[in-house]
């Protein structure tokens, strides 16, 4: 055995391994923003992850067959590569956060995460081998290259499936790209723990490796892959939890200003109301006399006054307040509703979720109807009936352009902004849930149809 028939092996060894890290964290990677010159940096990235491997190769290689830092065959000797693939790991870290704009939560986590399916890929791979490998040397013999090659490509088998389990049961499931919170002690330890795991697996691993039974072999790779799919989990639950405390301070937040939102136009309509009772009471005295000259304009001050006027009357004050603060931008709009509503049973819900939930829906009601040219289109329908011990809520107004339903939430965008109505239409869904309503997005006829369902309680 000389150095050059070993450096071909250690080289793929670690590139393979640099190139699983760098796809496990790739594969995480969900709309998070590019650096500048995103290509060179992912060529110069790329360089140095074959610098990186070839420098250790080298250096692993000059160390196991000159003997010069390490005696031959002692445990140091056996366990010297253990800090090369640690090194490159940190390195492959580092030149991940060269090309991305991440937060450094989340970036503690998905380089945890990545070294998590790694590791997990190399110990299934082991124990995939250790029932394989007769096999193998009965079929091609115990030739060096064709064993490496085929145990290779099994390693790569393995991870591109756990790559796609992650995909879908961490990456998907748990969408983390808006996560805004500090590093704290339990993220630490996670990673620190990842680390240890993947060290003393490996270390044990190695030190029996040529003296243990088959049996003891396939007990520490077990294990292992059992403590990797332990702390994934831990992983799992620790971003879910997190998100889970976002959303609700989130949620608060938006109930806190909604409830500010509502009090205030709740005070403005009924100012606005009295000061128009007052001066409709002082035209009245006024327009008596008819030898007043400015009879004419007077009139016409009243007239200007209806817009003001609650022309919707339902059986649900807080929905009286939404119609008649929108009906001023729907004068101004020169947009037409109509409003049919059997509305008692809304007010079994809290009267900010009601403003909410109107507001939001007429809001993007009103802003689509502007975008239509001919004015008899330009209408807004929303109707409120029981059903089947259901209450139906349901609001129609025509578009122009095209609306996509994107997100698993099949919430809508439209082709001119690309973008989602924001957390408007979020807040919807998830107050609707709260009750444990359903919300239906969908188009018709040229009409887009809000429709949400409430169950009714006797």
């Amino acid at each position: 055995m000389i150095f050059k028939d070993f450096l071909p092996y250690d080289l793929a060894n670690l590139l393979i391994f640099g190139l699983m890290i760098f796809a496990g964290m790739m594969v995480q990677v969900k709309r998070e923003k590019r650096r500048p010159h995103f290509i060179i940096r992912m060529v110069i990235t790329l360089l140095i992850m074959v610098a990186d491997a070839l420098i250790f190769a080298i250096l692993d290689q000059y160390v196991i067959f000159n003997h010069i830092f390490v005696p031959n065959g002692s445990m140091l000797w056996e366990l010297f590569n253990i800090p090369f693939y640690l090194f490159q790991f940190f390195v492959i870290a580092a030149c991940f956060y060269f090309l991305y704009e991440i937060k450094k939560p989340k970036y503690v986590i998905v380089i945890t995460m990545a070294y998590i399916i790694q590791h997990g890929c190399y110990q299934l791979s082991n124990l995939y081998s250790n029932f394989t490998n007769p096999l193998i040397q009965k079929w091609v013999g115990t030739e060096m290259l064709p064993n490496f090659v085929i145990s290779n490509l099994i390693y790569v088998a393995v991870f591109s499936l756990l790559l796609v389990l992650t995909h879908y049961f961490f990456t998907e499931k748990v969408s983390y790209s808006h996560f805004d919170f500090s590093i704290d002690r339990s993220l630490i330890g996670i990673s620190i723990l990842t680390i240890l795991v993947v060290v003393v697996f490996n270390t044990l691993r190695t030190v029996y490796e040529n003296w243990a039974t088959r049996d003891l072999s396939f007990i520490f790779c077990a294990f292992a892959l059992f403590v990797c799919l332990m702390i994934a989990a831990i992983l799992r639950s620790y971003v879910t939890n997190k998100m889970e405390a976002m959303r609700g301070a989130e949620e608060k937040r938006y109930y806190k200003n909604q409830l500010h939102a509502y009090e205030m136009v709740k005070e403005n309509v009924e100012a606005v109301n009295i000061k128009c009772h007052d001066l409709r009471k002082q035209i009245r005295l006024l327009t008596k006399n008819e030898h007043n000259e400015d009879i004419d304009k007077l009139l016409e001050i009243q007239d200007s006054l209806r817009i003001y006027d609650n022309t919707f009357k339902t059986d649900c004050d807080a929905l009286n307040v939404v119609l008649s603060h929108e009906s001023i931008y729907l004068n101004q709009s020169h947009v037409t509703m109509t409003v049919v509503a059997d509305a008692k049973r809304l007010n079994d819900l809290d009267e900010v979720d009601i403003f909410s939930i109107f507001t939001n829906l007429l809001d993007n009601a009103i802003n689509a109807a502007n975008h239509i040219e001919e004015e008899e289109k330009r209408l807004i329908s929303l109707t409120i009936e029981e059903k089947q011990g259901f209450l139906s809520i349901e609001c129609r107004n025509y578009y122009a352009g095209k609306v996509d339903f994107k997100g698993s939430q099949k919430l809508p965008s439209t082709s001119k902004d690309g973008k989602y109505h924001g957390y408007g239409t979020k807040s919807i869904v998830a107050t609707m849930r709260k009750y444990g309503g359903k919300v239906r997005f969908y188009t018709e006829d040229d009409q887009f149809i809000a429709s949400l369902i409430l169950p009714i309680e006797n």
